[in-house]
């Protein structure tokens, strides 16, 4: 029978690998770019923070809600990073995108998930939250990912590429922000009421 634990953690462990080697690679042909050094010890950080607290215990759900939110903060940051390194705008400059779009679309519904079951798990999500936030999640990645509600063209500057935006901007934006602060607010609601070691967990 098929391992789903050793399964995923071989997964990471290859997607982690080649998003290193691909980052490596614009590393290298702009290492004279302080920008994209700076973003690729970023991405190192994340992905290393992310791999270490989920292969530490796998089957703790703060670890991997955690390990996702850190994944998904560096996924963000490859996509970043390879969409600067573009020297024209071809399908690959849309490609890269649309992914760090995407990929930082899922930083408030992960931020979310995490506030709720760090460092204890309470109270239960809401079933209006969890459609909520599933809504937030496919409505933006539809609308990233298939058409040109977000990414409207993409032009070549002097000093690299640009994403010229569109009106589903301003919705995102707005939703972006309000489930970040939500979250911080539920972690600071928890902090207050939290045991002193608990308390010490929220604070860092």
């Amino acid at each position: 029978l098929l391992n789903i634990g050793n399964f995923l953690n071989q997964g990471l462990l290859l997607l982690s690998f080649i998003m290193a080697l691909i980052s490596l690679f614009v590393f290298v042909i702009n290492r004279s770019d302080l920008a994209t050094i700076i973003s690729f010890l970023a991405f190192l950080a994340n992905l290393t923070l992310a791999l270490y607290v989920y292969l530490n215990n796998p089957k703790n759900p703060v670890n991997r809600i955690f390990g996702l939110f850190v994944l998904s903060i560096a996924f963000w940051i490859l996509g970043i990073l390879m969409f600067r390194s573009q020297a024209a705008v071809t399908a690959f400059t849309f490609f890269w995108a649309r992914e760090f779009y995407a990929s930082g679309s899922l930083i408030p519904v992960l931020f979310v998930y995490f506030a709720y079951y760090f460092p204890f798990k309470k109270p239960e999500l809401s079933k209006a939250l969890k459609i909520a936030l599933l809504s937030f999640a496919v409505i933006s990645l539809g609308a990233i990912c298939f058409t040109n509600w977000l990414i409207v063209k993409i032009v070549m500057n002097p000093w690299g590429p640009e994403v010229i935006l569109g009106w589903f901007y301003y919705p995102f934006t707005f939703f972006y922000i309000l489930l970040m602060g939500y979250a911080f607010r539920h972690l600071f609601v928890k902090y207050l009421g939290a045991a002193s070691i608990n308390k010490i967990q929220l604070k860092y």
